[in-house]
């Protein structure tokens, strides 16, 4: 086991790099935009609000005038239509440069102020140097490595590198880069990558008892990266995913024998009593769903899809057991009002409002409540997304961790 202020001391020189890097705008322009983005995100859309109301007005009262030209003549010239387009035009190239100078200027001003200066980071740095000369050099060679990267790679590549030299892998059993690999694809959420590569490994248990024992100490070090005020918003949103994909990870997905959901059935069963007695709009959706309607398939969480109203009422029903208080949380994929329980060790993800990115980019609103049927379970309705509807889900979204979930449901609609 790595001690808890090793850990802590290797992630507070690790995220001096990163900062280091980002204020002295070492990364390309189109990543430390990204990166800037992320600190103003709520003054963007309060910007973005305001323009599109401009803009919005300037194109009523043109067309207006333009009806009103063609039909009544009140301009001399009909030439007079291009003049009218013009000041919307210049609008539009002044929004443009406006926002480019927002994100630009004032994100960055934003970053100073939260990372601090470069003369303080640079200090932090060697003052490192002198207590830790070793772990600031091995941090060093690593970050300069991935700095190169410049996707969402780069933070769970960047921590694991330091990760594994922290805790050292028993290469008998398997090599670095394998292992590296597997730790990689749970950090990024795509365990099903790992399924596919262990499904006919020899030594598959013993694999996946490594990543259970190196996945806490992981877990600890992209926590203790996270904490504290200097950490930039758009890595801090990255480490929320990693810690959700790694709490995601369930190695009984990875177990040949009969699928064993009592857990997720008994918390669905205490669920079930306390909400069975309000007036809730809700419906259960993914695995666990799947599960109760016979697909052979380990659940995992619990997903619950409602209004903004029944999560409001389900996360004052069950104050004693929120992780995650309910708010309007926006993803790469999803968007909705999330919160999170705990039941009986399982936890619950609450979703309101739900709208998902498709792979074409579209997003679209979820119809699991307008179209959810009824399961007899125990004494219970149970409100369900119905097979059909979680299929053309994870067609549409396509993430690689759902085509295990596609193949048993294809199985079930065969047998």
């Amino acid at each position: 086991m790595i001690d808890q202020e090793i850990l802590k001391e290797n992630a507070t020189i690790a995220r001096a790099f990163l900062n280091i890097a980002i204020i002295q705008r070492d990364f390309s322009w189109r990543f430390q935009e990204k990166i800037c983005r992320a600190e103003i995100k709520e003054t963007k859309k309060a910007f973005n609000r305001i323009s599109l109301a401009v803009s919005a007005v300037l194109v009523v009262i043109i067309s207006v005038l333009i009806i009103v030209q063609n039909q009544v003549g009140i301009f001399v010239n009909d030439t007079i239509i291009p003049i009218l387009i013009f000041p919307l035009i210049v609008v539009l190239i002044v929004i443009a440069i406006f926002e480019f100078v927002l994100v630009r200027k004032i994100g960055y001003k934003e970053l100073v102020k939260n990372l601090g200066t470069e003369q303080i980071i640079s200090k932090e740095l060697e003052q490192h140097l002198k207590s830790n000369t070793k772990a600031y050099l091995i941090i060093q060679k690593h970050f300069e490595i991935v700095k190169k990267v410049e996707t969402t790679s780069l933070l769970p590549g960047y921590l694991l590198k330091i990760l594994l030299d922290l805790k050292k892998i028993d290469e008998e059993k398997i090599s670095y880069n394998k292992f590296y690999k597997y730790l990689f694809y749970i950090s990024l959420g795509k365990s099903e990558l790992i399924y596919q590569v262990l499904e006919e490994s020899t030594n598959r248990n013993e694999i996946i008892d490594l990543i259970i024992e190196f996945s806490e100490p992981y877990k600890k070090l992209v926590n203790e990266f996270s904490i504290g005020s200097n950490v930039p918003l758009y890595f801090k949103e990255k480490t929320v995913k990693i810690l959700d994909n790694i709490d995601t990870f369930d190695p009984r997905f990875f177990d040949n024998s009969k699928p064993n959901n009592e857990s997720n059935f008994a918390a669905l069963d205490n669920f079930l009593k306390r909400i069975s007695k309000e007036e809730i709009e809700w419906v259960l959706v993914g695995s666990t769903n799947l599960a109760l309607q016979g697909i052979d398939i380990q659940a995992k969480d619990i997903d619950i899809i409602t209004t903004k109203d029944g999560a409001d009422k389900i996360a004052e029903l069950f104050k004693k057991n929120i992780t995650k208080k309910v708010e309007y949380s926006e993803a790469e994929r999803f968007k909705s009002f999330f919160g999170k329980l705990e039941i009986k060790g399982i936890k619950f993800e609450i979703m309101a409002e739900l709208s998902y990115k498709s792979e074409k980019g579209d997003w679209i609103k979820s119809e699991s409540l307008t179209k959810k049927e009824y399961f007899d379970y125990k004494k219970f309705k149970v409100p369900i997304n119905p097979i059909s509807l979680e299929k053309e889900f994870y067609l549409k979204i396509n993430r690689d961790d759902d085509l295990a979930k596609i193949e048993r449901i294809n199985e079930f609609f065969q047998s």
